[in-house]
């Protein structure tokens, strides 16, 4: 099981106040599922084009 702390000072990703990040866009694109559509103008990368990927 991971580490999880629910005293994390940074609260991106819950219900707490704002944090002010945004999306940017989408990686690993090409790897969603056929279910998922992707209606935002964010660019969206396939695998080979992330940083992780190089």
């Amino acid at each position: 099981m991971p580490n999880v702390s629910y005293l994390d000072p940074h609260p991106a990703g819950t219900l707490d106040e704002s944090t002010g990040l945004r999306a940017v866009g989408h990686i690993y694109a090409d790897d969603k599922s056929d279910c998922t559509e992707l209606t935002d103008d964010l660019p969206a990368k396939p695998r080979s084009e992330t940083p992780a990927a190089k």
